[in-house]
């Protein structure tokens, strides 16, 4: 698979069907609503027979002769040219978000830190991954060698460890600087988020056991500039980003950390992805000496003595690892949540609402109004939601009165030590 500013190209009939399971296309319907894929460039076959006109959707008729056509000549290479759309897009973004969703919720990190870390920031980081793949030259990127393929052994697809490990460096780097008292800015969120992805990136050729031969460092170090250079354009990557990534590979590769004592925006971003990157590179279960996250943050720790890491994003990190009533928030949440067995069949339609982040909702909601609940607000005041979010659709809904008294009852004692757990500043409304 392979993009260019407007279209995207299969190189083969494989490929494409897989591009369409991918996207979660039945080829094989019927309904229109389905197809989402029209022809760049005119489509042959082997004889050089116009099969199907540029301009015209892959429907399920087109599709069907495409599969005839490999069928009686498999050697056959179909090159098939798709234009990129915005349904298209907004799909590879949702598969780019799970992605991110699958590293956050890693079995290995809970068991390594002793909590669900990455819970306390989930629509935090989401938001940033959306903004970040808005633009087009770095969403595509994540499609394309030596990142993802979609001829895997088994006919599947897969992204790389390469892309994953970065993720999760990513990950790291912005809960350390969400736990931060700063205020937040979502361009800064950004690029922290690029720079931290991007320099596991440039990193991925490296022979990490060879390092410290003179030699190879200056090898390695040579790959690191020219891969840095390659994304940075083909991703059209901010300028700032870039002078990041040169501080996190001057002092991992040369030994230089003088980006340590800088106040300015690429140093800063550097400084906060070392962190977070350490702390992954520690615990990584790929790692030869994979350790516990308390014994991971004493080495950070130590490393800081020796001025190869700033101090306050280690502090951040500490903060992050040992907060305990916003885990107790968590699971509080999850515990009232499952408490609605009052739908059909005892099924379970509580939902808390707004989920914006720690500490936001405020109420429960039944999300099918289920109005032979005795628990349902009598007054039947409805809350109108504007557009989807967290298990609700676009509609208004009746608020839930036990689980919301409940709800405001848990925030009386422990909301305070929330906010001082997280940073935050905002006050409980408890409308």
């Amino acid at each position: 698979m392979q993009f260019t500013d407007k279209t995207i190209i299969l190189a083969t009939f494989h490929e494409f069907e897989l591009f369409t399971i991918f996207l979660e296309q039945d080829m094989r319907s019927k309904i229109e609503a389905d197809w989402l894929c029209t022809l760049a460039k005119d489509l042959k076959n082997e004889k050089n027979a116009i099969l199907c006109r540029a301009e015209k959707q892959i429907d399920s008729h087109i599709f069907s002769l495409l599969e005839k056509v490999q069928d009686r000549n498999p050697e056959f290479i179909f090159n098939i040219e798709i234009w990129k759309n915005k349904e298209i897009k907004e799909n590879l973004i949702e598969v780019i978000k799970n992605a991110f969703l699958v590293q956050m919720n890693a079995q290995y990190i809970i068991d390594k830190t002793g909590k669900p870390i990455f819970d306390y920031y989930d629509d935090q980081f989401l938001h940033m991954v959306g903004l970040a793949l808005d633009s087009e030259p770095i969403l595509y990127s994540f499609f394309e060698p030596p990142f993802f393929n979609l001829n895997t052994k088994n006919g599947g697809y897969a992204f790389g460890k390469t892309i994953l490990m970065g993720i999760r460096r990513a990950l790291f780097a912005m809960g350390i600087y969400f736990t931060s008292k700063e205020e937040k800015d979502d361009n800064f969120s950004k690029n922290l988020l690029l720079a931290a992805l991007m320099s596991s990136f440039d990193q991925s050729e490296i022979e990490t056991k060879k390092l410290k031969e003179a030699h190879y460092r200056k090898k390695a170090i040579e790959i690191t500039k020219d891969n840095k250079e390659k994304y940075l354009k083909k991703m059209d990557l901010p300028p700032v980003v870039g002078k990041a990534i040169d501080h996190l590979n001057e002092s991992i590769l040369a030994g230089n950390y003088a980006y340590i004592d800088l106040d300015d925006e690429a140093a800063t971003l550097a400084q906060i992805a070392a962190v977070g990157i350490q702390f992954e590179q520690l615990i990584s279960v790929e790692s030869e000496t994979s350790m516990q996250g308390s014994r991971a943050l004493d080495i950070i720790y130590l490393l800081t003595k020796s001025n190869k890491l700033k101090q306050q994003p280690v502090d951040n990190l500490a903060h992050w690892l040992e907060m305990k009533e916003v885990f107790r928030f968590y699971k509080t949440l999850e515990r009232l949540e499952n408490s609605c067995k009052f739908g059909p069949n005892g099924s379970n339609l509580a939902v808390p609402y707004p989920m914006r982040g720690i500490g936001s909702p405020t109420l429960f909601v039944c999300k099918e109004n289920h109005t032979d609940c005795d628990h349902l607000s009598s007054a039947f005041k409805k809350i109108n939601i504007q557009e989807a979010t967290y298990k609700l659709r676009y509609g208004a809904y009746t608020k839930c009165i036990w689980l919301t008294k409940e709800l405001q009852e848990y925030y009386k004692k422990y909301y305070s030590k929330i906010k001082e757990e997280t940073g935050t500043q905002d006050s409980l409304d408890q409308s």
